[in-house]
């Protein structure tokens, strides 16, 4: 009977050290293009792009209160990071929750218009943790024939 209490103790702190173990990430849910605070399609020009952040396991680690943000145009051909537009940072989410950033005055040029053009947005967590990104098509949320009001 002593035998088994002490396994019984045992196991809530073993099942307690593999949670603290679970895989943690800090991850870009969505990139979307907004106009006037509502999600809208990229127009030549000025747009801004709002990026929501997510944190998935454990709780962040206190130097890593703030994400850094950047984002990049990317054209097919040319060099894989691309050409750095903007640089931002965001406090990180706590744990299951969800943050926004948004980048303004990103221009959009007529030119671009056909060629695979990728906005990407790389996020790191200032701990060294792995940079995370993700990409929207210039083409797929680009209306060219909107005018500015």
């Amino acid at each position: 009977m002593e035998r088994t209490a002490r396994t019984f103790l045992l196991t809530p702190l073993c099942l307690a050290a593999v949670r603290a173990q679970a895989p943690a990430e800090l991850a870009v849910r969505e990139v979307v293009p907004v106009r006037a605070g509502a999600p809208a399609r990229l127009c030549p020009g000025d747009n801004a792009l709002r990026v929501t952040l997510a944190w998935s396991g454990a709780a962040p680690p206190p130097r890593a209160a703030i994400a850094t943000l950047r984002l990049a145009l990317v054209l097919p051909g040319g060099p894989p990071a691309g050409t750095l537009i903007a640089e931002g940072s965001a406090p990180m989410p706590a744990t299951g929750a969800t943050t926004t950033f948004t980048f303004l005055h990103v221009e959009v040029a007529e030119r671009l218009r056909g060629r695979g053009a990728q906005l990407v947005v790389r996020v790191t967590n200032g701990v060294g943790g792995v940079e995370r990104e993700r990409g929207v098509s210039v083409d797929a949320v680009a209306d060219w024939g909107c005018r500015r009001d």
